[in-house]
């Protein structure tokens, strides 16, 4: 297996040390946690640098909801078979999921929905990245816990 990068394991180390447990809904939380990424990050990087480039990921992935949209609207009222697209697309690391619908319904609260058009981007980070710690984190997490539970 591959090792834990001395970063990834001083950032989860860190981030461990802040951990709190809601007991009422399960969730951990991580109080300071951006105060944390920020004193991790490489030098001429900055929190600020962060969000800049966050910001035009968001306006890429907002552009590209709005080009699937108006390109599958405009398909579909030529061929009425046309119920649903997808499209994907990478920037860097980023890979950006579009999906459109002709039509979703159901029911909300007892009251009867329809929606036309319905369009939607998820971003996933770090697809194609040639670093793997997220793999190797995830085995070796896996790995730990089989220690502890498999019997």
């Amino acid at each position: 297996m591959s090792e834990i990068s001395t970063k990834v394991r001083t950032l989860g180390t860190e981030l461990r040390g802040v951990a709190v447990l809601n007991k009422e809904t399960r969730e951990i939380e991580f109080p300071g946690a951006e105060d944390i990424f920020t004193k991790h990050l490489k030098e001429g990087l900055t929190l600020d640098i962060v969000k800049d480039v966050q910001d035009e990921l968001l306006d890429y992935a907002a552009a590209k909801t709005l080009a699937v949209g108006e390109f599958s609207n405009e398909h579909a009222a030529k061929d009425k078979e046309l119920h649903g697209t997808t499209s994907k697309t990478k920037i860097g690391y980023s890979q950006f999921e579009s999906s459109w619908d002709r039509e979703r319904s159901g029911t909300a609260m007892g009251k009867p929905w329809k929606k036309f058009g319905v369009t939607s981007t998820d971003v996933t980070l770090g697809t194609g990245r040639k670093n793997g710690q997220y793999k190797t984190v995830v085995s070796y997490v896996g790995e730990e816990a089989a220690k502890v539970f498999a019997n």
